[in-house]
């Protein structure tokens, strides 16, 4: 059996916090900018990332061996990266 180093383990958790966390703010932040006229666009895409990213958490956490788990976090990383992007290009253009 190989055993992991602290280092490894702190990774692992650090990942796993950021990954249960990270959708459910984001589902949060879709739900609060629903209040906002000039911000609807970016209320759907973030409520639609959120999802997204969650459903593919879900499938990494249900068989965290997968050989798809690099695949996996490369949609995840990129949902998160793309909400950036898109909250960033919303601010940009409502000056």
């Amino acid at each position: 059996m190989i055993h992991s180093s602290t280092a490894q383990l702190i990774h692992n958790a650090a990942a796993s916090v950021t990954y249960i966390f990270l959708p459910i703010c984001i589902l949060g932040i879709g739900l609060g900018l629903k209040k906002f006229k000039t911000h609807q666009r970016l209320s759907q895409i973030s409520m639609a990332l959120g999802i997204i990213s969650a459903i593919f958490i879900l499938v990494l956490f249900s068989n965290p061996e997968s050989g798809y788990r690099g695949i996996l976090q490369r949609v995840i990383e990129t949902s998160f990266i793309t909400l950036i992007i898109s909250s960033t290009l919303n601010i940009r253009n409502s000056n």
